[in-house]
């Protein structure tokens, strides 16, 4: 449930991402998150924003947090995604140990970017064969993995632990990213790599369990994303002429841009509901990404050709909310756990 000090919060965060985030939008596509944003994004709270205050964290409630994803998702999703890679993922599975807790501060305190190796429980992944983990050193490859100048990162050992490498290094230099240009993706690459465990088992388990657990958080950074390419869609509509007359005065852009915005108020009001069971969370999620994709597609083709150019900041919607659904949205895993709360039972595992 929303009170009146959300409220005040999303204020605070409008006015941040109007005067720093969406100035420096296409920098942040083009360049990279840099440390001055990192920093900056520190300063305000808002990375440690879920993070218990005895380690430097805002220690936000949930509907605190999903404002803030939401509101900084419409500018910049790479940042939100960033904010919810150390919130929503880091930080429960390093939690659990002095070692991981003390990087949460380090992280914190020195404003840098932290990451989770989700590899082992995405659909379509490849990893170049198990890490091999000796008394402190860590072997092997993980390939596309998000946030490539991650300072410290999580990953599955291949033993069944959870392992913390705190060594930017091991990043490839080449970025394979087509969405989330502002964090990277990039092969990690461990060659005698030192590491300290964080969980000593049931790795898999941990990291499914995580994903789960960020069904909202994922739901608030793409309606964020809907919101944002749907703005840009609808201004140019209107100032954008076609024989004498605004785009906005023709039937199918305008009644189509309306439709996906009622759709996306409905969504936004059930995510800010209050009380929403673990059905209902992934519910949202899967109708969420979806309307992110068919929104961010239709804004682009109201911009025409010019869509594609990066100086219009509509074309990052569309890349962006495939790389969300492709990264956070497992579609057959999700899909299982939807029919297993349909049918009261297992099914559609044929």
């Amino acid at each position: 449930m929303v009170t009146e000090e959300h409220e005040i919060l999303r204020s605070t965060v409008r006015e941040y991402v109007q005067k720093t985030l969406e100035p420096g939008a296409l920098d942040i596509e083009r360049d990279g998150l840099g440390e001055e944003i990192r920093k900056s994004v520190s300063a305000q709270g808002f990375l440690g924003a879920r993070i218990s205050s005895d380690l430097g964290g805002s220690d936000l409630d949930e509907a605190g947090y999903l404002i803030l994803l939401d509101e900084i998702a419409r500018a910049s999703p790479s940042v939100s995604v960033d904010i919810m890679l150390l919130n929503s993922f880091f930080y429960p599975l390093a939690s659990g140990s002095d070692e991981g807790r003390d990087a949460v501060k380090r992280v914190l305190s020195e404003g840098k970017g932290a990451t989770v190796v989700l590899n082992t429980i995405l659909e379509g992944y490849r990893n170049e064969g198990e890490l091999m983990d000796g008394s402190s050193k860590i072997t092997g490859v993980r390939d596309n993995v998000l946030n490539r100048n991650a300072a410290m990162s999580i990953l599955d050992a291949g033993n069944g632990s959870l392992v913390l490498v705190d060594d930017a290094s091991v990043f490839s230099k080449k970025d394979y990213s087509l969405g989330f240009r502002g964090l990277g993706m990039a092969k990690m690459e461990m060659r005698g790599t030192e590491f300290r465990t964080v969980a000593g088992k049931g790795a898999e388990h941990a990291l499914d369990r995580a994903m789960n657990e960020s069904d909202p958080a994922v739901s608030a950074i793409a309606l964020g994303i809907i919101s944002g390419c749907l703005q840009k869609g609808i201004d140019y509509s209107k100032v954008r002429k076609t024989f004498g007359q605004p785009l906005s005065a023709y039937q199918p852009v305008a009644f189509t841009l309306s439709s996906l915005k009622a759709e996306e108020e409905l969504l936004r009001r059930t995510l800010y509901s209050g009380d929403l069971g673990e059905k209902e969370k992934l519910m949202l999620k899967i109708s969420s990404l979806d309307l992110a994709k068919r929104a961010s597609k239709y804004a682009l083709q109201v911009h025409g050709g010019y869509g594609y150019f990066e100086d219009f900041g509509v074309e990052k919607f569309y890349r962006d909310s495939t790389a969300l659904a492709t990264l956070f949205g497992r579609s057959v895993r999700d899909m299982e756990r939807l029919s297993h709360h349909i049918y009261g039972e297992k099914a559609g595992f044929l």
